[in-house]
């Protein structure tokens, strides 16, 4: 019997996806060679669209030869680690799924893709690699140009600006205090970067950003949302030149966390009645459990500043714990109740439906809660799936949980 040849790129920090919207996995000559044109418009300095272009080359030569061979690109995520080979690893599963290889040609660009080697050879043996090196003619171009992508990167130049435009601004306002406050933010910064929360945050920016629509019912919730954020910056800085020492710093946090817990709420609401405009009912339970974390975070904050400040006692802040925990509990229960009641509704319908690993195969196109079961459209296909075998996301419909 014939070796099965997978001819398979690694896009690790998902490139392809963020600058072109194509999902991984791309499977097929026809759906790489578009995915590598669409990503060499969109950013032609990136070196994932030679890699492709690369691969779709060794995959002909493999093929003009006989073999038996296919080609895949895989994603990952920007934020890398743990997530982005997580993700790597479901779509290899998919693509090993719909092709059964023997062996793989792996076609990279860097060793920042080879990370997922191990993960690879979970699946198949590698026989070959190939590097894609892009040349520039001048070692002095080749040096301009780092230094001109690290500035325009939305990763570095938060580093190289940011953080020391934020320390002068500090230090020009508060003077010796703001030294304090230099020191704190910088150790923050350090110890989000060192958990990888920085790009947690970033993430959830990039969403709540996304996610603000000023012509949709909710605009009026946003539009206090971002007052009451201007609040708290506000509040803190009213607190930090009203007060001294350690109590100016505490109470200023403590009203800062104040106004911006009551801020995010009035942006959930907006979120939660723009969903219920738009057909998106299935996300209100996700914003009811974002709620409830944000009234929990903003409670056991409160408390421990309290603490802080002689105001309150350990006892409280056990009160506070229980309390907080068991609101959340509660709030768990109301959006669970309330997305099952949405999987039996009609307003799925339409909804994009997904399979576990997050590859798209279709949309809802009834739903019959007297059957227990909701029927999905998946090209000329219809696939009818017991409502207790899907749930429901961000992205829509998910087949499977």
């Amino acid at each position: 019997m014939a070796e099965r040849i997978l001819v398979l790129v690694v896009d690790r920090d998902d490139d392809v996806g963020v600058k072109t919207g194509i999902k991984g996995p791309i499977i097929g000559e026809t759906a790489n060679i578009e995915a590598a044109t669409k990503l060499a418009i969109a950013d032609p300095e990136d070196s994932d669209a030679n890699t492709i272009f690369a691969a779709v080359k060794t995959y002909r030569e493999l093929k003009n030869k006989g073999k038996d061979v296919e080609i895949a690109t895989v994603t990952g995520h920007r934020a890398l680690g743990f997530l982005a080979d997580n993700i790597v690893n479901n779509q290899l599963k998919h693509v090993f799924d719909r092709y059964r290889a023997d062996a793989v040609v792996l076609v990279t660009d860097g060793a920042e893709d080879d990370q997922v080697i191990p993960i690879i050879l979970s699946h198949a043996p590698i026989v070959s690699k190939r590097n894609v090196v892009v040349r520039q003619a001048v070692q002095l171009e080749k040096t301009y140009y780092a230094i001109k992508n690290a500035i325009r990167d939305k990763d570095i130049a938060p580093i190289l600006f940011g953080v020391p435009g934020i320390a002068f601004l500090l230090w020009a306002i508060f003077g010796n205090l703001g030294m304090k406050l230099i020191f704190g933010i910088i150790g923050a910064y350090f110890v989000a970067i060192a958990t990888g929360l920085d790009t947690v945050i970033m993430e959830w920016v990039r969403a709540v950003i996304k996610g603000i629509s000023l012509r949709g019912p909710g605009a009026p919730f946003y539009f206090i949302s971002l007052a009451l954020l201007a609040m708290a910056v506000y509040s803190a800085y009213r607190n930090i030149i009203a007060l001294t020492g350690e109590l100016a710093v505490y109470e200023a946090i403590r009203s800062a966390v104040g106004f911006a817990s009551l801020s995010a709420i009035m942006y959930l609401a907006g979120r939660i009645i723009d969903a219920h405009r738009n057909k998106k009912a299935f996300l209100i339970g996700k914003h009811l459990r974002y709620g409830a974390v944000v009234v929990v975070l903003w409670v056991i904050v409160d408390a421990v500043i309290r603490i802080l400040t002689d105001a309150a006692n350990i006892t409280d802040l056990y009160v506070a714990a229980i309390a907080s925990v068991l609101f959340y509990v509660v709030a768990g229960q109301i959006a669970e109740i309330f997305e099952e009641s949405i999987k039996r509704s009609t307003r799925i319908e339409g909804v994009s439906v997904y399979d576990r690993h997050g590859v798209r195969i279709g949309q809802v196109k009834e739903v019959k809660p007297e059957e227990g079961v909701i029927i999905v459209q998946s090209g000329n296909r219809e696939i009818r799936v017991p409502v207790d075998k899907v749930g429901v996301d961000v992205k829509g419909v998910i087949l499977g949980m």
